[in-house]
């Protein structure tokens, strides 16, 4: 009984190993996710018929890097990003007759030239500063975000119609920030410092 049981194990090992040998391509994208630009890396392709686009949630097609091209060893290529939102995208990715799809993601962050920006524009004080921070801008304000270091937002206020923000920092721990300001035609960055 063990004994039969061992061969139909080996039997079954040896059809998934022969499976993976039959695909034995690889689609790499990175990073993921992504801010400007995304790298794609086919490996291992043998005169393969290869069909690589990215598509917007709304099944528009964003770009097509091969249709129906056969190709063989490495092919790397470049997603460039900037004009795209925020948000997920699709990757169809046909290698022979077989689909192998992929989703990669848009992030935003926050760049050194955000964070000096017009002073004339917008103050915010006091920073450094313990529990409260006072926001005031020469137009209207839209909009308030708190950010850490890495991007990632923590606070976001909207629907605002004034020049003059307050915002309570009292459940965030010590640290440096960034507060991003979006004004009716713009938006400034600045970073902040909580004792």
């Amino acid at each position: 009984m063990i004994f039969r049981q061992l061969i139909l194990l080996f039997a079954f090992l040896a059809f998934i190993c022969s499976l993976s040998a039959q695909d034995n391509d690889t689609l790499i994208i990175y990073p993921n996710p992504f801010t400007d630009t995304a790298h794609f890396e086919i490996k291992n392709l043998e005169q393969d018929t290869i069909t690589l686009r990215v598509f917007n949630r709304w099944g528009e097609t964003i770009q097509s890097f091969y249709v129906n091209t056969v190709l063989s060893g490495n092919v790397k290529d470049t997603l460039v990003a900037n004009s795209l939102e925020q948000g997920t995208y699709f990757v169809e990715y046909r290698v022979n007759s077989g689909e192998k799809n992929r989703l990669i993601t848009k992030t935003q962050t926050t760049t050194i030239e955000d964070l000096y920006s017009n002073d004339e524009v917008l103050s915010i004080f006091p920073n450094p500063t313990q529990d409260e921070l006072s926001i005031q801008a020469k137009e209207p304000i839209h909009s308030v975000e708190l950010m850490d270091l890495v991007g990632k937002k923590l606070l976001f206020r909207d629907g605002m119609r004034g020049n003059t923000v307050k915002m309570e920092l009292y459940n965030f721990i010590p640290g440096t920030y960034v507060v991003r300001v979006y004004l009716w035609n713009s938006k400034i960055s600045k970073r902040i410092i909580l004792h």
